[in-house]
């Protein structure tokens, strides 16, 4: 019955592609920063900056989540981590300033946790009462896959470039 719902397919396919995108990134961050800097600290940095943002920002989120159409803050969510993404392609094209990569980290942890929340409050307006302990089973194996798959597509696509994975992240953006 969960998969005969539309909104709710389109969710969580549209998701699996979004996870895994978001994931590639959260790995290609620390590849790419160690890449051009040749710092351990620095790319470590952009790896507590990402976590830093989502707990920071996450209080002040939750608010949001709680006063404004979840659906709106799923797509301005989506357009600040395509922003995100897009900057970090930028910075990884050449002689770019690190605060480019540590910017744009912010901003995709930050992105990331309005997803989250908002992600989570929404699923109660798709899916009945009954069904959404199965839904957030799926949620959450979906959630599992992107962490799976996306760390080795990010060294595969930093093989080929340093920008190539977050191309990859910000058309995962394009079907939210």
């Amino acid at each position: 019955m969960l998969w005969r719902n539309r909104d709710y397919r389109l969710l969580i396919s549209g998701q699996t592609i979004g996870v895994i995108g978001t994931q590639i990134t959260t790995f290609a961050l620390f590849l790419v920063v160690l890449n051009i800097t040749d710092s351990p600290t620095l790319a470590s940095t952009q790896s507590g900056l990402f976590v830093l943002s989502m707990v920071v920002f996450g209080l002040p989120i939750g608010r949001m989540v709680d006063r404004y159409p979840r659906l709106f803050i799923l797509k301005s969510s989506a357009i600040i981590g395509l922003g995100g993404a897009l900057l970090c392609v930028w910075a990884a094209s050449g002689n770019f300033p690190i605060i480019a990569f540590a910017v744009a980290t912010i901003l995709l942890g930050a992105a990331s946790s309005a997803f989250n929340t908002a992600e989570r409050a929404f699923l109660k307006e798709i899916v009945d009462p009954d069904l959404l302990a199965q839904a957030m089973a799926v949620n959450q194996g979906r959630y599992s896959i992107g962490v799976i798959v996306g760390p080795p597509l990010a060294g595969v696509l930093i093989s080929h470039s340093n920008q190539a994975p977050f191309l990859v992240d910000a058309a995962s953006f394009y079907g939210f």
